[in-house]
C-alpha cells in the first residue's frame, strides 16, 4: 500500500521523493514517526469537589437551581406560558387528554421515565422517593391540568410508572 505524500508534514517530503521504491517508504515513515514528538500527557484529573450542602436539593438529590427541584408541582402549574402545554382533564373535552383513553399521555409518562432514569430500579417499590417525585415534577412539565385534579393526575402517573418499570425489567430479562 503506498501512502499519499499528504500524510506526511512538508518537512518529510523531500526524503519521501528520494526513497519512492519497495518498503523503503514503509521504513520511513516509521522513522518519520518515531523522530516527531509525543504530545504532553494530559494533566490529572482534578479532584472531585464535594458540593455546598445547599446546593442539591435534599429531597431529589438533584441540583437546587434546577426547575423540579426548586418548586412544587402547584408551583410548576401555576407558571406562566404553559398555555401551549396539552391538557390533561378527567372529562375529555375535545382537545384534552387522560390517562388509558389513548397512547400520548402513557407514551409521555414511558419518556419521563427514561429522560431521567438514573438507576436500576427493577420495581416501584424499590425506586426512591426522590427519583419518583422529580419524575412527575418533571412529567407536569410537559402537562397542565387543573390544580383540583393533581392527586388524580399524580395516582394516574404512579399507575402508569409501575407498569413501564415492570415492562422494563420484563424486557431486559426477555433479551
Amino acid at each position: 500500500m503506498r501512502l499519499p505524500r499528504s500524510f506526511l508534514p512538508n518537512s518529510f517530503a523531500f526524503p519521501l521523493r528520494l526513497l519512492q521504491g519497495g518498503n523503503q517508504q514503509h521504513l520511513l515513515i516509521l522513522t518519520c514517526l518515531a523522530i516527531v514528538p509525543m504530545p504532553p500527557p494530559p494533566p490529572p484529573a482534578a479532584a472531585l469537589q464535594s458540593v455546598p450542602e445547599g446546593a442539591v436539593h435534599p429531597d431529589l438529590r438533584v441540583a437546587s437551581y434546577a426547575p423540579f427541584a426548586r418548586y412544587t408541582v402547584e408551583d410548576l402549574l401555576a407558571q406562566p406560558g404553559r398555555e401551549g402545554l396539552e391538557v390533561l382533564d378527567p372529562d375529555r373535552p375535545q382537545g384534552t387528554y387522560w390517562f388509558g383513553a389513548n397512547n400520548r399521555v402513557s407514551r409521555s409518562v414511558s419518556v419521563t421515565i427514561k429522560g431521567y432514569y438514573d438507576g436500576a430500579y427493577p420495581n416501584w417499590s424499590m425506586t426512591p422517593n426522590h427519583v419518583k417525585i422529580t419524575w412527575f415534577k418533571c412529567f407536569a412539565q410537559k402537562w397542565h391540568w387543573s390544580l383540583g385534579i393533581t392527586e388524580r393526575v399524580k395516582m394516574e402517573f404512579v399507575a402508569k410508572a409501575k407498569i413501564h418499570l415492570c415492562n422494563t425489567v420484563s424486557d431486559g430479562k426477555d433479551k
